[in-house]
Order: structure tokens, then C-alpha cells, then sequence
């Protein structure tokens, strides 16, 4: 089992963006938790996946989203 919190740098390219992702992001089975924060990401999220290849996938889904311009993955471990 791998566990990662995933930070996402969103551009608002209109009203609601940051809830569009979230909600977007919330459907995923992988996310197990998520939300916003201020500063220099916008969403974080908490992703658990069986194989390390499934959160490679799971990062890259979530780049090709519209709004989403950058992520940064931070593997949990303990």
C-alpha cells in the first residue's frame, strides 16, 4: 500500500475554480481525503493506492485537469 499527499497549484480560469477541482478530485477512490489551503498550493489531497504505478497514474490524471497548472507529490511513509 502506498500513501502520498499530493499538492495541486490551481488557475482560475472563472468563478468556483478551487471547488470545481475539489469536487472533481473528490470522486477519485484513490483520494481519501482533501481540501484547500492558502499559501502556495491551492488543494491538497491524500491519495492511497496498491501500486506505485497507480499514483503515477493517479498524479497524471490530475495534470491534465484545465485549471490545475502544478502538482507536488510527497510519498507518506511509517
Amino acid at each position: 500500500m502506498e500513501k502520498a499527499l499530493i499538492l495541486l497549484k490551481v488557475e482560475c480560469l472563472g468563478e468556483d475554480c478551487i471547488e470545481e477541482v475539489l469536487n472533481r478530485v473528490k470522486q477519485k477512490a484513490e483520494v481519501k481525503e482533501t481540501g484547500m489551503t492558502f499559501g502556495e498550493y491551492d488543494v491538497y489531497l491524500i491519495a492511497e493506492v496498491s501500486k506505485s504505478l497507480e499514483m503515477t497514474k493517479l498524479v497524471m490524471e490530475l495534470r491534465g485537469y484545465p485549471s490545475v497548472v502544478s502538482t507536488t507529490t510527497l510519498l507518506i511513509v511509517g
